[in-house]
Formats: C-alpha cells, structure tokens, sequence
C-alpha cells in the first residue's frame, strides 16, 4: 500500500483499546513510519520501488528496534510533558510492544 493518512483511523482506534499494553504515541508512529520511503518515491518522483526492505518482517523488526531506542529515550526524558497530555504511565516493554505491533500490523 502506498503512503494514505487511513493508518492513523485503525491506529487510533486499536491505540486507545489497548492503551494499558501499549505506549500511544510510539504506537502512532509505529503506524505510519513505514510509509516514508514511499511518500519520499512520490514526492520526490524518485526512480525506485515503493517498498522495499522495511516491508519485511526482518527490516520492520529493525525499525521498530530503532524506533524503540528512539522513543525510549524521548519519553523517559519528556515523561512529565507526554504523561499531563496523554495521562499514560509508560515502560520501555510497552514501547516495544507498541513498535513491534504498529509495524507488524502494517505489514500485514
């Protein structure tokens, strides 16, 4: 599938049902983070597949471990700002499963 703004409708939906299990906004960007090559190709009308390596369980894997990292990081240092607007106590399990399951779900 090519870059659609439809990913944030099942996203936001599936994000607040398991709200407890997952954390929200990683599992937002889990769900669109996929598409950038793909809105770049268009963009860019660049001379290359739509999708490639992080279309694959293997490539996807190692993009929700970089985004893993990355949020990580960004919520245990803004975790007083994201936790007054989200009220979501968060654990880096919960961000991993959130990565995991957001792009997994996307390649499916």
């Amino acid at each position: 599938m090519s870059f659609t703004p439809l990913h944030f409708r099942p996203a936001l939906f599936l994000g607040l049902m398991l709200l407890q299990y997952l954390d929200f906004p990683t599992f937002l960007i889990a769900n669109v983070i996929v598409d950038i090559k793909p809105f770049a190709v268009m963009l860019l009308n660049l001379n290359c597949p739509l999708h490639g390596f992080y279309i694959s369980f293997l490539g996807g894997t190692s993009l929700a471990t970089a985004l893993t990292a990355f949020m990580a990081g960004v919520r245990m240092r803004f975790n007083r700002i994201l936790l007054a607007l989200i009220e979501q106590e968060t654990t880096t399990r919960k961000i991993l499963s959130a990565s995991l399951l957001g792009i997994y779900i996307h390649i499916i």
